[in-house]
């Protein structure tokens, strides 16, 4: 028991979020409520939009998790959810409010005489802006932390994140993301070959692979541009995801046979395995989970030199100038020359030492009895 010995009974904690779609921040969520001792905690799910086909209601429900469904369009969602919400937390007597997003962290600023938190999955500053322009994504960011500060406690999901807010009013911790290194394994070699030839990918080819929405923040058309000039027969660039920015990409990659696009794929972790190197030209993340998914599998990863990305990776000479498509060159040439099998090692244990699900949950745990 993960420090209770004083628990006489369960702590209850009801997780909201906008719904359980695929996606960065409820997949953080299902490796802690995965995680998350159980002896100790009960958890609740409440999602406040319909559902959609790429939810994962059912995955957490098997975890023991109870979810409930308001099935409510975004703007109901604010104004009418607060007695739904609150005939959840007397009926099952919970203790802690936890939200995940803008909307939840609205709804939780009326709950206020419960013990209330928040994480925080991005830089808003940053985020917003590149989502929805300069003038409304900052106006947005501005009101996402003015919310922030009416919450108990808020967490952010990095270390980095926390310290560029640190000149916000708010009473800011942190509890960095974590990977499930038990799903995501390293490949061996003959296990590559295998996976390569069920995609349909060369063998004799290093790999370079990129997870994730294809959009302004995340970059992708600097990785593009750096492989069209790098004009290399024995490298391939492959591309998981989509966008807004999905057509546009395939445009700029039409005259390279070398750039492969798959779209939205449910089999990232076989992708990951197919692949040598993994690629990141974010100019804005919190702590991104495809790049520790990425490390957990044993790839080494060339990341853009924003803070992070740094928090992530201790080997600098594995970071480049975001929008630098030469010094991203640089990287990779660098980077291809170093001990391949000892970079793989070291991204793997940084998971295992460091970002992993299970540590994550503790380090939750430990917040959650500190409030008590």
């Amino acid at each position: 028991m993960k420090g209770g010995e004083n628990i006489t009974k369960k702590i209850k904690i009801l997780y909201m979020v906008s719904n359980l779609k695929r996606c960065g921040p409820i997949n953080i969520l299902y490796n802690l409520t995965k995680y998350i001792d159980k002896e100790i905690y009960e958890i609740f799910i409440v999602s406040l939009s319909k559902e959609c086909e790429n939810t994962r209601k059912e995955e957490f429900e098997s975890l023991g998790c109870k979810t409930y469904n308001l099935n409510l369009k975004k703007i109901n969602a604010i104004f009418s959810s607060k007695k739904l919400i609150l005939n959840i937390i007397k009926e099952n007597n919970i203790d802690i409010i936890h939200s995940h997003g803008i909307r939840a962290d609205l709804i939780n600023t009326k709950l206020r005489k419960y013990k209330t938190v928040s994480t925080l999955h991005n830089y808003p500053f940053e985020d917003y802006k590149m989502c929805y322009g300069k003038i409304k994504g900052f106006l947005i960011a501005k009101f996402h932390i003015s919310i922030l500060k009416k919450i108990n406690k808020v967490f952010a999901c990095s270390k980095s994140v926390k310290e560029m807010l640190s000149y916000k009013n708010i009473n800011f911790d942190y509890v960095q993301n974590g990977v499930d290194y038990e799903v995501f394994t390293i490949s061996k070699d003959e296990e590559k070959y295998e996976i390569r030839k069920e995609l349909n990918l060369p063998q004799n080819k290093k790999i370079y692979i990129v997870v994730g929405e294809i959009s302004y923040g995340k970059n992708v058309s600097t990785i593009i541009n750096c492989f069209n000039n790098r004009k290399n027969n024995n490298e391939i660039l492959l591309i998981i995801g989509n966008g807004k920015l999905y057509s546009r990409s395939i445009a700029l990659s039409k005259d390279n046979e070398n750039i492969l696009f798959k779209g939205k794929v449910d089999n990232v972790d076989k992708y990951l395995k197919a692949s040598d190197y993994y690629i990141s030209a974010s100019l804005s993340e919190g702590l991104p989970n495809s790049v520790l998914e990425a490390m957990s599998t044993g790839i080494p990863c060339i990341l853009s030199k924003i803070k992070p990305h740094e928090e992530i990776i201790n080997n600098h000479n594995q970071l480049f100038i975001s929008k630098d498509i030469n010094n991203l060159s640089e990287t990779i040439n660098h980077v291809i020359n170093e001990d391949y099998q000892y970079l793989k090692k070291e991204s793997r244990l940084t998971i295992e030492n460091n970002l992993s699900a299970k540590n994550m949950a503790i380090n939750y745990e430990l917040k959650y009895r500190a409030l008590f």
